[in-house]
């Protein structure tokens, strides 16, 4: 009962960072759209910003699934 408890935080974890993702990638997002007549290197450093946080966003949805996969084993 303590690990499926232990999955059941992690998962509840994971979840609330792949939304902080989402909310920094589409934040950035509308950002950029909305400044894109600015300085070339900050449209670039926010454009790599929005990638990293693509990819932090996939690698917890990965992992995400990876737990309930758990879970259900569990």
């Amino acid at each position: 009962m303590a690990l499926l408890d232990r999955l059941k935080e992690e998962l509840a974890i994971q979840k609330q960072l792949f939304f902080l993702a989402l909310a920094i990638m589409f934040g950035l997002t509308g950002w950029v759209v909305v400044n894109v007549d600015k300085h070339w290197a900050v449209l670039a450093a926010s454009s790599l910003a929005v990638v990293f946080s693509g990819v932090f966003g996939f690698s917890r949805y990965k992992r995400m699934n990876q737990l309930l996969e758990e879970i259900e084993n569990a």
